[in-house]
């Protein structure tokens, strides 16, 4: 998608305003300090998404190099893109609360520049997150690292052993709303078990300094 179109037929061939129930926004945010060379990469990914009600802003967090120049083209681009331009470097933390503050989104992304985002993360996570039993604060997966165009690594040490463990699998923690609510999820489903590879992490399983890597 080029910017964000409601009226943009899905990919399972009917359109999302036709629904009486709309797909909630999910708004990304990317910060960049001096990650030109990736920025745009980042932005492509957001844009080449198959989830289609998507926001995107971008937080200048007082670049110094070739940056200035992608956003330029980016914003010409996707017109759509917000993009808020910071005086001085006040760090990540800062930036990505104004971000954060500036979104309209019931679902928030945090999107790091020199990163990019395969076409069916959203559209999974949010399937997801429609689909559980409980609420939860937020949803994680693996990643691939790279070195240019090379794959280094697949996973994340935590996650991995976490997975692995077996811990947080739980029966019906899921109710695929593809299935129990056709109507509300237009877009094309996750194969089938799905719910088998989604864990639950509880705040008791949480050791911050150990999970720090993910």
């Amino acid at each position: 998608m080029d910017c964000l179109d409601k009226s943009r037929p899905d990919l399972a061939g009917e359109k999302v305003n036709s629904l009486p129930l709309g797909l909630p926004l999910v708004s990304v945010i990317i910060v960049n300090y001096n990650y030109g060379q990736f920025l745009k990469q980042a932005v492509d990914s957001v844009f080449e998404q198959t989830y289609p009600n998507i926001e995107c802003i971008i937080v200048d967090n007082a670049l110094t190099d070739e940056s200035t120049d992608v956003l330029l083209a980016v914003s010409k681009q996707y017109p759509c893109i917000s993009i808020l331009r910071r005086s001085a470097n006040g760090g990540q933390s800062l930036a990505s609360k104004e971000g954060f503050e500036a979104s309209t989104g019931e679902y928030v992304v945090f999107l790091d520049a020199d990163d990019v985002l395969l076409p069916s993360c959203i559209s999974t996570h949010i399937f997801v997150h429609l689909s559980l039993r409980i609420p939860v604060g937020f949803s994680s997966a693996d990643m691939i690292q790279s070195v240019d165009s090379r794959m280094v690594l697949g996973t994340i040490y935590r996650l991995s052993e976490y997975v692995r463990s077996r811990r947080g699998r739980k029966t019906d923690l899921l109710r695929r709303i593809d299935e129990s609510a056709p109507g509300v999820w237009p877009l094309r489903s996750p194969e089938p078990g799905i719910e088998n590879h989604v864990h639950l992490v509880l705040p008791s399983d949480c050791d911050f300094k150990s999970w720090e890597a993910w």
